[in-house]
């Protein structure tokens, strides 16, 4: 077992009370990149004997990774109980278990999926049900997507299951409508999510949206900006894709405002982030690299007086880059 394992453990039970995120989140990243299956059989045991001590984000990262199918079971038996949730804090077990490809739970995810009273909750049971096959329910689909559109606030995430609805080409074009009209862009990012699962036609809509000032799709407070980010990698757009987009318009502020926040985002996601998320060092080859005074980007960059943010932003991708070369030399992946 690695040292690394023991210490998260050794966290976990010398800190009573609430726990530091990235404090728990630092230790688990090694047992992640590097851990063995035995490691992993460990942390989950860890789960089970203390079901809500360790923070529900973490529970997607150890399960993604090591879990297997009896544990799948497991993890229903002790987060839910009569189909109900045994502790909304925990929702994200639903998420979980659907990246695991839990069937059992679909039904539970539909209980809870269009709740209007728990942005949390509801945002987990959609994401769970965004890992099935959900022919048979679509009907319920369309049906909550249409409700969502007379409001102006609602349930995030729910216009997300549109990638779900065959044939949903209407949806879509009434979704963006509603998204650059009457939407609040505190409720667009499920729409966003949407977008970016619904393969062309849903992509040509998710490139209209993410320039489009009326979505903020670079905001921070709103969380917004990370779906959008979410969005990139499901349609695999390369921030160079963005770059040369952006070269084209005709008003370049916003849509630069919103590439910095779109780069911030790759920035603090962990090394054991998605498979999709693209590297660093093709970020850095592409943005950074060869970066001159004479350079397009300086000049477009300098010009709407981003510069220091650039500058600040240039020094933690070099940062972030020589953590892969390391994980990458470590894992024996490096192809440089």
């Amino acid at each position: 077992m690695l040292p690394a394992t023991k210490e998260f453990i050794g966290y976990l039970w010398e800190n009573p009370g609430e726990k530091d995120f990235s404090i728990m989140e630092a230790l688990l990243t090694p047992v992640i990149l590097f851990g063995k299956q035995e490691d992993g059989d460990t942390l989950i045991q860890t789960v089970f004997d203390h079901p809500f001590d360790i923070g529900p984000e973490l529970l997607r990262p150890i399960f993604n990774r090591f879990g297997r199918k009896e544990d799948a079971h497991r993890l229903y038996n002790t987060f839910i109980h009569k189909e109900n949730l045994v502790n909304p804090n925990y929702s994200e077990v639903f998420h979980v278990l659907g990246s695991m490809g839990y069937r059992p739970i679909v039904p539970v995810l539909l209980e809870y999926a269009f709740q209007e009273d728990d942005h949390e909750i509801s945002k987990n049971a959609v994401m769970g049900l965004l890992h099935f096959d959900c022919g048979e329910h679509t009907g319920i689909f369309t049906h909550e997507i249409e409700e969502v559109m007379e409001k102006s606030l609602f349930s995030e995430f729910v216009p997300a299951l549109v990638c779900k609805v065959p044939e949903n080409g209407r949806l879509l074009h009434k979704l963006y409508e509603f998204g650059s009209t009457l939407c609040s862009t505190d409720c667009n990012a499920g729409i966003l999510l949407g977008f970016s699962l619904s393969g062309t036609k849903g992509g040509d809509y998710f490139k209209k949206a993410l320039f489009d000032s009326h979505w903020e799709a670079g905001s921070f407070s709103t969380g917004t900006v990370h779906y959008a980010y979410q969005g990139m990698e499901n349609l695999e757009i390369s921030f160079k894709d963005i770059w040369k987009d952006i070269l084209q318009m005709e008003s370049k502020a916003h849509p630069l405002d919103v590439f910095l926040s779109l780069l911030e985002v790759r920035l603090r996601l962990p090394l054991y982030a998605s498979a999709k998320a693209e590297p660093f060092l093709d970020i850095y080859q592409s943005v950074f690299s060869g970066f001159t005074t004479e350079s397009g980007i300086y000049k477009t960059i300098w010009k709407h007086d981003l510069l220091e943010q650039f500058y600040q932003m240039e020094k933690e991708m070099q940062m972030r880059l020589r953590e892969e070369m390391i994980v990458k030399a470590c894992t024996g992946t490096s192809s440089v």
